[in-house]
């Protein structure tokens, strides 16, 4: 994602930089059949937009999976591996912060 300065504090420069350093030397850590669960904290309608972008970029690097899908990956069971990552999103507090 870009630095955006109306959406990012200064703070977040040096974790940018040293995600993009990280990203630019191992690619990804990610690989077929890995399960990554991301939590956003806060998601106010004024940051839908930047959401949408963030949903189509993770959509082309991993396959996205809702919570039912948590008890057949950890019990081995029915268990159809992908041709990507999984990517599970959760939500913390909804639209409050």
């Amino acid at each position: 994602m870009n630095y955006n300065n109306a959406l990012h504090p200064k703070a977040f420069i040096p974790k940018i930089i040293l995600g993009s350093l990280l990203y630019g030397l191992f690619k990804t850590a990610y690989k077929k059949g890995d399960l990554l669960v991301l939590n956003y904290h806060s998601t106010p309608e004024w940051l839908m937009p930047e959401f949408e972008k963030q949903i189509v970029f993770f959509a082309n690097l991993f396959e996205i999976v809702d919570p039912s899908f948590l008890e057949n990956f950890y019990l081995k069971r029915n268990f159809v591996s992908g041709t990507k990552p999984f990517l599970l999103f959760t939500f913390d507090d909804g639209l409050k912060n």
